[in-house]
């Protein structure tokens, strides 16, 4: 591996770490009932979301329309269909503490999906920033 796309994991793993350990504190301060385990796991899931929205960083043009993807778009839609994933899994260990976490009960789950979307478009803005996307992350240097 080239230096370039090293630097890019780093950026994208540890942002999704910080991430993920802003969640980890915010979730034990709002929701205290929310068990050790769920909370440890979004730890690690914001830091997988960092390392695979770093991976696919070598690709800045879509493979079937021949469109350039802008950084801001790939991580949003990456973030933001990890956080479906992740929304489907959990939907009914997550719901109820997002309902007793606010005086609104027009709030769902769903909301995940914008919080992923955002969180993925700040890491890849952020790793595109640093190091650069596409070719020039495969090039040696």
């Amino acid at each position: 591996m080239n230096n370039l796309f090293t630097k890019r994991l780093i950026i994208g793993k540890g942002s999704g770490f910080l991430f993920g350990l802003v969640a980890f504190f915010a979730i034990g301060y709002i929701l205290p009932d929310v068990s050790l385990s769920m909370r440890i796991g979004v730890v690690l899931w914001y830091t997988l979301m960092g390392s695979i929205i770093s991976v696919f960083g070598v690709i800045d043009r879509h493979p079937l329309f021949d469109i350039r993807l802008p950084a801001w778009l790939r991580g949003a839609v990456i973030g933001g269909l990890m956080n479906t994933v992740l929304m489907l899994i959990a939907y009914d260990a997550i719901e109820p503490h997002l309902v007793t976490a606010t005086v609104f009960t027009t709030i769902t789950p769903m909301w995940l999906v914008i919080e992923g979307a955002l969180v993925g478009m700040f890491i890849d803005l952020l790793a595109t920033y640093k190091t650069g996307e596409g070719e020039e992350l495969c090039s040696k240097q």
